[in-house]
Formats: structure tokens, sequence, C-alpha cells
């Protein structure tokens, strides 16, 4: 489910709000890992734990009443669901023409395309959007943030710092800074926050990469694309905090500079292979993309 959230968020969103929007869900998880990071200094696991299932239980309940994608309900030939869904999310006197023929028109070229499988996503029609979701993702992960996240306490009390005052400072400029990324999204763009990561992971790099694959990838591929691309991610997140310790153990110092490597070769990476996506509505975009 995680990787389909920006990708829904994207579907439903206007253009001008878009990065915000889905950025905003970034916010969310970074709020609350924030808030598990300081109540977990003074609450026992499983307590912590069984507090986790209230969010759980709301989010359950809200999948009832959330509205349907129109792109989906595009795709699969509901016209008459998907104009009201689309006049539901853009308000009742907004004129959805101009979004509609244009959603329309781009359904009705993909339906020409076979419906791909694995190994024809990386054929030449896709591989420039299928590079760039999956390698804004190894770039994320890559660059270290879970090995310093899981083991933050250890690395403020290897510096000599108290790990409580660390963590929870830690936690709230996590928020403050992935809320100022949400806020500057839409208007910076997302290239820009992206190569900011040195900085901030909060703000570029930790919520960029989730909304620029759920703009890049059409729609005939989205759920594939998304759903290996967060593969990736997590595949990733895995062996970068499996990894951590071994690579302390061998050389504080080194792994640094080997994460220090990895994030400056993913600046070039954003600076000569992603576009930008602001301002331009999601059919524009993959069409320019996927040429």
């Amino acid at each position: 489910m995680y990787e389909k959230v920006p990708v829904f968020i994207a579907e439903i969103a206007p253009k001008e709000l878009r990065g915000a929007l889905t950025a905003l869900n970034q916010f969310m998880i970074c709020g609350a890992v924030s808030v598990s990071f300081v109540i977990g200094n003074v609450l026992p696991w499983r307590t912590l734990a069984l507090i986790g299932l209230i969010p759980t239980g709301v989010l359950l309940l809200g999948l009832f009443i959330i509205p349907e994608s129109p792109r989906w309900l595009a795709k699969r030939g509901r016209g008459k669901e998907f104009e009201a869904a689309l006049r539901t999310l853009r308000g009742k006197d907004a004129d959805i023409s101009q979004e509609a023929d244009e959603i329309q028109d781009y359904i009705t070229s993909l339906e020409q395309l076979p419906k791909p499988k694995l190994l024809e996503l990386f054929q030449t029609r896709y591989l420039r959007s299928v590079t760039i979701g999956i390698g804004l993702m190894v770039c994320q992960q890559f660059g270290g943030i879970n090995g310093i996240c899981f083991y933050l306490s250890s690395i403020f009390e290897l510096a000599g710092f108290s790990a409580f005052a660390g963590t929870v400072i830690y936690a709230c400029l996590q928020i403050v800074i992935t809320g100022l990324g949400a806020a500057l999204i839409d208007k910076a763009g997302r290239k820009p926050l992206l190569l900011v990561y040195i900085g901030s992971f909060s703000l570029g790099m930790g919520a960029v990469p989730w909304v620029v694959m759920s703009e890049i990838f059409p729609i005939n591929i989205k759920g594939l694309a998304g759903s290996v691309a967060t593969l990736v991610n997590w595949f990733g997140a895995w062996l970068c905090s499996y990894t951590f310790n071994f690579l302390m153990s061998w050389s504080s110092y080194g792994t640094f500079i080997v994460y220090a490597a990895i994030n400056a070769v993913a600046i070039v990476f954003i600076i000569v292979v992603v576009p930008e996506t602001k301002g331009k509505s999601l059919e524009e975009l993959q069409a320019s993309i996927n040429a």
C-alpha cells in the first residue's frame, strides 16, 4: 500500500497542488516517526506498538470514504463515474472540460499499447521513466539515511552527545524541515529540493522521490513500475541498515565518506537525468518523458 498512496494523490490532485499534496504524505510519515522517537524514550516498546494500532484503524475506516481516482475510472471505461469523480474533486462550479479531455485523450492513446510485463518495463518507450523512478530510490536509500536513523542513539553517544536530547532534537527538526519542503515544492520545483540533500534529507530526498515517482509513470505501467521502485527502496533500506554496523566497525570516518560519495553521484544523476515536473499535467509530463 505504501507506494500506492503518492500515486493516488498525484492522480486526484490538480497540477498546481500535486507536489505539495504528495509531499504531505511523506510529511505525515516523518511526523509519525518523529513522534515515535520522542515517546519511545519514555514508553516501553509494547505500549508504543499498541498505540500504533490507532492510526492504522483510522486509515482503514478512511478507505471506505475516499473518492476513486478519475484517471483509473477513465482507464476502466467508466465515463460517467469518471466525470462525476473529477467534478467532486475540483468543485461543482469548476470547469473540468479541458482536464477531462486531456485525460481521456491520453487514456485512449495508452489503450493502444499492450499491458507490459515486468521485463517489458525496460523497453525503450518506458526506459527513461523507470530509470528516473528506480534511480531516485537508489539515491535515497544508499545515501545512508536508514543507517543513521536506526542507529541515531548510538551515533550521538559516540559523538559524546546525549542520546535522549539528540533524538528529540532530530525528531523536531525532521517535522519542521519536511513541512517546509511540502510548502516549497510547488514553488521551488522538484529538482532544487532534491539537490539540497546534503543540507537536509527531510527537505528534499526524503519526500521528493515519492512525488516524482507518482508523476512520471504512464498509467498503464504505474502499478507495476511503482511496485518495482518501492521494492528497490525497501531493499535499499534493509541493506543500508544491515550493513551500517559492519561499516562502522570497519571505519566510522570511512562509512560517512562512502555515503558522501554516493550522495555526490546522486546530485549528478538528478542534474543530468531527472526532469522538472512542476506545473505540468500528468499527461503532458508522461508524454514528454516517454516520447
